[in-house]
């Protein structure tokens, strides 16, 4: 057996498809494990917004602080000494599951995390670095690999800036590394059987096959590595799909996964349209289409004028609702003409193809009559919403970011001059 062609032929069928299995299950390990990462990061972000809101809402006021002794401090919002009291804590980590700490500039002051014995315990002044990353330079920052009573845990560190523009202290979330680690290890465990599975099936398939699995097998590899390198326009051609069999599995699997993949990497989850990334991308693509042919093109940037009185007057869920409702009216216009991306928060991006200026300008006034009748329900509220645009056509060696500039100072121009228009000159 170990001489003959049937052996040696089943082994090249099994051999490549073992191989195959591994590299398909290390690209999917780490994206899903990138993308895990990713929500952990946002979800934490969230918590310390939320912590901050709650506490603006129920105690206004600045920040201030009273020094007991060494390592005691009581923290006041206003007249209130926030200290004395870990309910809004604990009602978040109640909510979320993670830990919670505010720290009054470099040393914790209140916490929800407990010791061995159930007892809270501060942890002390932060490390050298955050304290340099996240007080001095005011920045967010979101760390791997944090120790505290010898545990690992992922932290997210907001700092809290007062009215006079001083770094006061910072918000902080913690999550054990562990349970993350976890999560993954379980929604990866079926896709471990599923590849354990198919390559065993295969295994035992006619010998007479196995130069067609094999070449069926090429073929996935070469659209998994594409996918790996963040490549989604690759395709498995009809005729890998003439088998109803394993790889034919895998290779629909292969596509919801890029499905899946490129809307985490380049959809926007709220509004359904593409992401900054994706615009970015797909803007340097019209650009060299259109240096190549000679064509014309135009970038506009769009705000939703008073965004955020929306969200101070009837909440965050109003506010989204009304990004969903505006972006369902910005991409129905854009069919047929170019493309729309959310290009950060209120603002959205614009690139008409094979378009002079005056006809974007007409497409974009046409969207904000649409968007100005609009009644967006939220609740028993009705809010109505307007929108400021700047677009610009494209000039002959014009980088993005001159085009992408262009476009923002016209919009500057629209917001400063009322709001509610296009504005396509300087």
């Amino acid at each position: 057996m170990r001489k003959s062609l049937k052996t040696k032929m089943l082994f090249q069928a099994v051999l490549p498809l073992l191989f195959l299995a591994v590299v398909v299950f290390l690209v999917s390990y780490y994206c899903f494990r990138g993308v895990v990462l990713e929500q952990t990061k946002t979800d934490m972000r969230h918590q310390c917004q939320l912590l901050e809101q709650t506490l603006e809402r129920i105690y206004p006021g600045e920040y201030s602080f009273q020094v007991v002794d060494e390592t005691h401090y009581r923290l006041y919002k206003g007249d209130y000494d926030i200290t004395s009291s870990e309910e809004v804590l604990d009602n978040l980590k109640e909510a979320y599951g993670d830990e919670l700490t505010i720290f009054c500039r470099d040393v914790s002051v209140l916490t929800t995390m407990v010791d061995e014995n159930g007892e809270r315990f501060l942890l002390g002044s932060v490390s050298p670095i955050v304290a340099s990353q996240v007080l001095d330079q005011e920045e967010e920052k979101f760390y791997y690999g944090v120790k505290l009573q010898g545990e690992k845990y992922f932290a997210y560190y907001q700092p809290i800036l007062r009215e006079d523009g001083v770094c006061f202290g910072m918000f902080a979330v913690f999550r054990p590394a562990d349970e993350v680690q976890k999560s993954i290890n379980r929604a990866m465990l079926p896709i471990v059987i599923v590849y354990l599975v198919a390559t065993v099936f295969i295994g035992f398939l006619s010998i007479s096959y196995s130069q067609k699995i094999v070449s069926r097998i090429r073929l996935l590899q070469n659209f998994i590595g594409k996918l790996s390198k963040g490549n989604f326009d690759g395709v498995l051609p009809a005729n890998y799909f003439r088998y109803e069999d394993e790889l034919a599995e895998l290779g629909r699997n292969g596509l919801a996964m890029q499905k899946s993949l490129q809307l985490l990497v380049e959809g926007d989850a709220l509004t359904q349209l593409n992401n900054r990334r994706y615009g970015d991308a797909r803007l340097k693509k019209v650009m060299h289409k259109a240096a190549a042919t000679g064509s014309d093109f135009c970038v506009a940037i769009g705000d939703v004028d008073f965004f955020k009185n929306v969200n101070d007057t009837y909440g965050h869920d109003a506010g989204d609702e009304v990004l969903k409702g505006v972006a369902q009216v910005l991409k129905k216009h854009m069919a047929g003409k170019g493309f729309v991306a959310r290009w950060g928060g209120e603002e959205f991006l614009f690139v008409f193809e094979m378009t002079e200026l005056d006809a974007a300008a007409n497409a974009l006034q046409e969207m904000l009559d649409e968007i100005r009748t609009m009644e967006i329900e939220s609740g028993e509220s009705v809010v109505m919403v307007t929108m400021s645009y700047g677009v610009t056509q494209a000039w002959k060696d014009a980088t993005a970011d001159e085009l992408l500039k262009k476009a923002d100072e016209r919009l500057y121009i629209a917001k400063t001059t009322g709001r509610n228009q296009v504005v396509s000159m300087d």
